[in-house]
């Protein structure tokens, strides 16, 4: 009987501790119970799950995304102006927010290459004529009338971040390629390893500087001769023929 209440006691204070562990760090309402109302004209690099933050100090996340018309938007002065359809983004949050007039919106980067999330500068009072409002609410409640937007905008490191998301596939392939390339011009085989890889190429300047070594002092000789002589000599070409066949086949001819 005894071990009997020491088991249900162990395993009550197990499910206990699994409930608080498991469970309750699982169940998004218990976790962000208030929601609210986020409008943007664009929302590049943004999607389900992205961290929302409250100067700098993690709030919540979004939880939906979707697409609707500006005219159902009761904020708009940080929209574009002259577009048709806006962005609402729902987001969870732990805690109400109050926002200022003054409030502010704004993209944020962990690192320089990391996803962006959003960081909401909630605003302060100013003077007498500053006004405030909740747009806050418990997933059951009324959704308020006065629900904020943020103004897209984007920088380098933001820039290159979704250029390197969006072209990953395409700057493998071109690295896989270039590392292709590279084991080829080590090889002996090709146009291009054979020119650099062998001395075909430092032969032939060899050859080549050789030659026109002799065709320089053929032709210094040839003129020397037509200037202190009036004896017409035969053609150069002959002579400078004669010259080369006689190199190549050890003055045979």
């Amino acid at each position: 009987m005894k071990y009997t209440i020491v088991g249900l006691i162990f395993f009550g204070l197990l499910g206990i501790s699994f409930n608080y562990t498991i469970v309750e760090k699982t169940n998004t309402d218990a976790i962000y119970p208030y929601r609210m109302k986020l409008y943007y004209t664009r929302i590049d690099g943004l999607r389900e799950g992205t961290e929302v933050s409250v100067k700098g100090v993690d709030f919540g996340l979004v939880q939906e995304i979707k697409k609707v018309s500006v005219e159902d938007v009761p904020d708009q002065r940080f929209l574009e102006p002259g577009k048709s359809h806006a962005i609402e983004l729902t987001l969870i949050m732990r805690e109400p927010i109050t926002l200022w007039e003054n409030y502010d919106v704004k993209f944020k980067n962990k690192t320089s290459f990391s996803g962006r999330s959003i960081d909401i500068e909630p605003g302060n009072f100013q003077d007498d004529k500053s006004t405030f409002f909740k747009p806050a609410y418990l997933k059951d409640g009324n959704i308020p009338y006065h629900s904020p937007s943020g103004k897209y905008y984007d920088d380098f490191f933001i820039a290159s971040h979704n250029t390197l998301e969006e072209n990953r596939p395409d700057i493998r392939r071109t690295i896989i390629n270039l590392r292709e390339l590279s084991v080829k011009l080590k090889s002996d085989k090709g146009t291009l390893p054979l020119l650099t890889n062998t001395e075909i190429v430092y032969n032939g300047l060899l050859d080549t500087t050789a030659d026109a070594r002799i065709i320089l002092k053929e032709f210094r000789r040839y003129e020397e001769g037509i200037r202190e002589t009036d004896t017409v000599f035969i053609p150069f070409s002959l002579v400078l023929y004669r010259q080369l066949v006689g190199s190549i086949y050890g003055n045979q001819y």
